[in-house]
């Protein structure tokens, strides 16, 4: 007999002589599933959940910590507008301090390895996914995207800048612009580092039948 037939045959004689076996294969297969999912680390509510994740086609991820290590470092130190190296950092630092963001994180550890005095800064106030505001010497300091100045009023954009923060982010850094007193300081660039692997688990779920895979962050939804 051919393979469908030999198969036909099999799946009825397994049919008429146990089918109390074949029922309850399916509910003790997912079952095993949802075990072994959560050994590893990974909790399923039931068993429809997990058979859902065979349909799916678009998958989302966190960036940070996620696709990457969560470790920044700081690249790229430019000032404008007449202001230092120095002056942009401390100002950026002393205002990220008191957040506890990995951004925030490597920022100050960019300052403290060039032993600068930080100014005092206070009333931090998180604008989501944009950036912080603070206040230094009773004026105010904003350290974020360019999202942060295009919604505040008060801040007219360079080109210059927008062409500069477009340029670092396409090399795929992340940015930061930082203003005190309604005065552009500068940029800083940052890089974080794909976590080990990651490469090959999306191209995995690529072969899975994952069609788009989608990247969010704080600044911008991207396809990895």
């Amino acid at each position: 007999m051919s393979w469908q037939q030999s198969f036909y045959t099999g799946m009825l004689l397994l049919v008429a002589a146990s089918p109390c076996a074949l029922a309850i294969g399916t509910p003790a297969a997912v079952l095993s599933g949802i075990a072994q999912a959560a050994r590893n680390g990974v909790l399923i509510k039931g068993g429809v959940y997990l058979e859902n994740m065979g349909t799916i086609k678009v998958m989302a991820f966190d960036k940070t910590g996620t696709l990457t290590e969560g470790r920044f470092s700081v690249t790229e130190i430019l000032p404008m507008n007449g202001s230092t190296a120095e002056e942009l950092l401390a100002i950026a630092a002393a205002v990220e301090q008191q957040s506890s963001h990995p951004v925030a994180a490597a920022v100050v550890e960019a300052a403290m390895e060039k032993q600068l005095s930080l100014p005092r800064a206070g009333n931090l106030e998180n604008v989501a996914g944009k950036g912080v505001m603070s206040m230094i010497d009773r004026r105010p300091v904003l350290v974020g995207s360019i999202k942060l100045f295009q919604d505040t009023d008060w801040y007219s954009l360079d080109k210059d800048l927008e062409d500069t923060i477009s340029r670092l982010e396409a090399e795929g850094k992340t940015t930061m612009a930082v203003s005190h007193d309604g005065k552009f300081l500068g940029i800083l660039a940052l890089a974080d580092t794909p976590r080990p692997g990651i490469h090959q688990i999306l191209d995995k779920l690529r072969e899975l039948g994952i069609q788009k895979l989608v990247m969010l962050t704080g600044d911008v939804t991207t396809h990895p």
